[in-house]
């Protein structure tokens, strides 16, 4: 038999069991439909600014996509890695991995704040010059798009892992 792993944050079964669960799976819904509109919104910006970039968009859009890819590889493979081991994960390897998702929620949350139109528009509409613009929306999009994968990997891995409320 196939070692699954505990995926926590898991409702309990009982008499208000099927209650839990409904409201286990709408929160997980609610977050990737924050986390794919914001992806969405972010890609609309992306196709804006092709019209408005004189020279390096589709560089921009790689090197926001190839960054958002490769820090995403940096927690994804030691956490799959852990997650087929039966053993746990020292603490080191632990705090490196939390020290990588700060960093990228981090680096989001920067690119997010400084590629945002300003909140009072001024006399002509906000538009992104420069391919480093680019690149930050690229990236940001890509972080809300894997984001918004990983909740559905998740909450399939959790329907999966449900055991029948009558023991």
């Amino acid at each position: 038999m196939r070692h699954v792993p505990d995926l926590g944050l898991m409702p309990g079964h009982g008499q208000h069991g099927w209650r839990k669960w409904a409201e286990f799976i709408a929160g997980w819904l609610v977050c990737f439909a924050v986390t794919g509109g914001g992806a969405a919104w972010e890609a609309v910006r992306l196709a804006d600014a092709r019209g408005t970039v004189a020279s390096g968009w589709a560089a921009g859009i790689a090197a926001g996509v190839g960054l958002g890819l490769a820090l995403e590889a940096l927690v994804a493979v030691p956490v799959l890695v852990q997650l087929r081991r039966r053993r746990s994960v020292a603490k080191p390897k632990a705090m490196l991995i939390v020290a990588l998702i700060i960093t990228i929620v981090l680096l989001v949350f920067v690119a997010f704040i400084t590629s945002a139109p300003p909140r009072q528009p001024g006399p002509v509409p906000y538009t992104t010059t420069s391919g480093i613009g680019v690149a930050e929306i690229a990236y940001a999009c890509t972080f809300l798009a894997q984001f918004a994968v990983g909740v559905v990997a998740w909450l399939v891995m959790a329907l999966r892992q449900r055991r029948p409320l009558i023991d």
